[in-house]
């Protein structure tokens, strides 16, 4: 209902930034904006705090809208929503849309933030995950077989070895 000009129909848009909101508006940018100002000093209009932007992250993510997702978790990263819940949300929906580098960071963040609160096995299922992502990874295996023999799992830790090692082999080639 963008561009009609009555400020109360945005409310669609709520979970996104105002400025984005106005760059995508068929109208006069300011005149956006301005319609977007009353209707949140009205109140018509509220700015969604962190806990609520997770619930639209969460819809968007479950109806397959994952750009709208990653979107919504980084404005409630950005409002001071700072969770393991969070960057392990921001992970998947990065490892989704085959954004490496990003999924593997954001991984690794979860694995360390589950280390320091003793969750070590949601912290071995997060170097999981890293290490689909990045299999040639030494360091990053190593920390995962580390932590499997650490929680008694040494059937996988040594599967984990052996993949190690024929990664290491393949990167001697």
């Amino acid at each position: 209902m963008r561009g009609t000009g009555d400020p109360s129909l945005v409310s669609e848009e709520l979970a996104r930034p105002a400025g984005e909101i106005a760059d995508q508006a068929p109208r006069n940018t300011l005149e956006v904006m301005q319609g977007l100002a009353e209707a949140v000093s009205s109140g018509r209009l509220e700015r969604l705090e962190p806990p609520a932007l997770l619930g639209v992250g969460e819809a968007a993510e479950q109806d397959g809208h994952h750009e709208k997702a990653l979107r919504t978790y980084a404005l409630a990263m950005e409002r001071g929503l700072d969770s393991t819940d969070l960057c392990e949300r921001i992970a998947r929906v990065h490892t989704r849309l085959g954004h490496s580098g990003q999924a593997l960071q954001h991984w690794i963040m979860v694995a360390d933030r589950c280390l320091e609160s003793g969750r070590q096995d949601l912290a071995v299922s997060s170097l999981r995950e890293a290490a689909e992502i990045d299999p040639a990874n030494l360091e990053l295996r190593r920390r995962l077989v580390g932590l499997l023999i650490e929680t008694s799992q040494q059937p996988e830790a040594i599967s984990q070895l052996k993949t190690a090692i024929e990664e290491a082999s393949a990167q001697a080639k």
